[in-house]
């Protein structure tokens, strides 16, 4: 089993001494303190890393929710800068429309302003090479003639009945067109040119 050595076969063995490792080999208190002091360091890295991310991802979900509530903010506003401009073109027509009742008013009782209508028709048509016709509503024939002794016309004209039109309208007919000066159409052309400003 075993050999037996001689002495005279070691003797230049030398002795095998235990090896100096220099301080004492760590305590058990020393481990957990190095253990402790890693794993603080591990959580401090691990800390500022999420820390950082979190950080970069709240502030992207911010951006995101930001943008959104723009859009939601943008999609109200829209619809009511649409109802407000509706609002003020409806507002717009009911004015001129409660002028046009009102001219309409005048024109019947007053029959100089009758006249001035008439008036401004014909100073919309070059002189013709015939006489123009001014058509007016047959119950206003009489009423016209007789303001138009106290204030003639700028050209002559021949005046004709026309049942068709409202008793506050009149057309003046030559032979190169028609003006008409129609009570609903000056509305119109009023209203056209209110809302173009707006």
């Amino acid at each position: 089993m075993f050999d037996v050595l001689e002495s005279e076969a070691v003797s230049g063995a030398t002795r095998w001494e235990v090896p100096q490792l220099g301080d004492a080999p760590p305590t058990v208190r020393r481990m957990e303190d190095i253990e402790a002091t890693a794993f603080e360091e591990g959580r401090a890295q691990g800390y500022t890393e999420g820390f950082a991310k979190g950080q970069a991802d709240g502030l992207e979900a911010v951006r995101k929710q930001a943008a959104l509530l723009s859009d939601c903010v943008d999609a109200l506003r829209d619809p009511l800068a649409r109802q407000d401009q509706d609002l003020e073109q409806a507002v717009l027509r009911l004015a001129v429309d409660i002028a046009a009742v009102l001219a309409a008013g005048e024109l019947r009782s007053q029959p100089m302003a009758l006249r001035n209508v008439v008036s401004a028709a014909l100073d919309t048509v070059a002189p013709a090479a015939g006489e123009p016709v001014l058509e007016v509503h047959p119950e206003r024939i009489a009423l016209l003639e007789v303001s138009l002794q106290t204030a003639p016309l700028s050209q002559p004209c021949r005046i004709r009945g026309n049942a068709e039109l409202a008793p506050e309208d009149c057309r003046v007919i030559t032979d190169v067109g028609l003006a008409d000066a129609s009570l609903d159409r000056r509305r119109r052309e009023l209203l056209d040119k209110m809302l173009e400003e707006m």
